[in-house]
């Protein structure tokens, strides 16, 4: 079994919602050191959420998140507002 453990991002931010609200963010600093620190814990790959592509903005982040794979280099599972095949490809 794998495990990909999330890095939530909301506003540039690695957070943590309860039951998907917005308001209810835990801040636990930046995306990159968030997850830094789950490879330094063992992950090969990671599940990275662009949440405020996911309530509308789907470009926003797209820089941090780019920056992200490159700099960890491990396999990525992305989502949170791909909503068309241009999102996609991007």
């Amino acid at each position: 079994m794998r495990i990909f453990p999330a890095v939530d991002i909301l506003g540039g931010r690695c957070v943590q919602l309860v039951q998907g609200k917005r308001e209810s963010a835990t801040v636990f600093g930046d995306p990159i050191a968030c997850a830094s620190h789950w490879l330094d814990e063992g992950a090969d790959a990671l599940h990275v959420v662009n949440l405020d592509g996911a309530f509308g903005g789907s470009a926003k982040n797209a820089d941090l998140i780019m920056d992200l794979i490159k700099k960890t280099g491990v396999e990525i599972e992305l989502g949170g507002g791909i909503r068309s095949l241009e999102d996609a490809a991007q």
